[in-house]
């Protein structure tokens, strides 16, 4: 009996060993360790990748993917994406994937893809440069859904020739780019298309507008188009 207790108390030791090695393997496997290349978006600013590096090297050694993920990500919510995948055993990639932006806000802030409202210098310059711009008077409202609602829905080439000035939900001002005095009047959640804008055009030049007096088309009454002259 006492060398079956022996046995037994043997194989029990060898378990426990090879399952010490088979918890420290998988621990090596899931951490994320020393050595790690951290590669960023190419529209990403040099001083926010500087950034990200910096406090990557500071607060994420030996941490969870998991918790890389969601610590960058509420650090930069610029951040959309991290890949993470090991090019060999003891190398760590690590890439930054970045929101697209789609406007400029006021020209000192960007509206992504996905509605973050973010700092212009999280971005190269190259990748703002050809944005469209949108005013906000923050003053009378904020980027809410109302406003997400608006430019969800607006025709993106019409950027092209018409400049937005949000002031509020219900009071949301497009003036020609290239006629100053020709203003559209209309709500967040108004359909706009080429069709009504040059109809608002027609009743413009029908009316023989002088040059000195700005031409107001309201189209926030149904399907009516008001008009005024300011």
């Amino acid at each position: 009996m006492k060398i079956l207790k022996k046995i037994k108390l043997f194989l029990f030791l060898i378990i426990l060993v090879l399952s010490f090695f088979k918890i420290q393997n998988f621990c090596s496997n899931v951490l994320i360790s020393d050595v790690y290349s951290l590669s960023y978006d190419p529209i990403l600013s040099k001083e926010l990748s500087k950034s990200i590096l910096q406090y990557t090297n500071k607060n994420l050694k030996n941490s969870l993917p998991d918790d890389l993920f969601k610590k960058l990500k509420n650090e930069f919510p610029v951040i959309e994406n991290i890949s993470v995948w090991r090019s060999n055993p003891n190398l760590l990639n690590v890439k930054i994937e970045a929101d697209i932006p789609e406007y400029k806000i006021n020209n000192n802030l960007i509206l992504t893809k996905q509605f973050k409202l973010l700092p212009i210098d999280c971005f190269t310059q190259n990748a703002v440069d050809s944005l469209e711009s949108i005013l906000i008077d923050f003053n009378k409202s904020n980027v809410d859904l109302e406003f997400m609602e608006f430019i969800s829905n607006f025709p993106k080439n019409l950027l092209l020739d018409f400049e937005i000035n949000y002031n509020s939900k219900n009071d949301i001002f497009i003036t020609s780019k290239s006629d100053k005095q020709f203003l559209v009047l209309t709500r967040y959640n108004k359909v706009l298309s080429n069709k009504i804008l040059e109809q608002c055009k027609t009743i413009k030049y029908e009316k023989n507008i002088g040059y000195n007096k700005k031409f107001v088309a309201d189209l926030r009454f149904g399907e009516q188009i008001k008009v005024s002259i300011m």
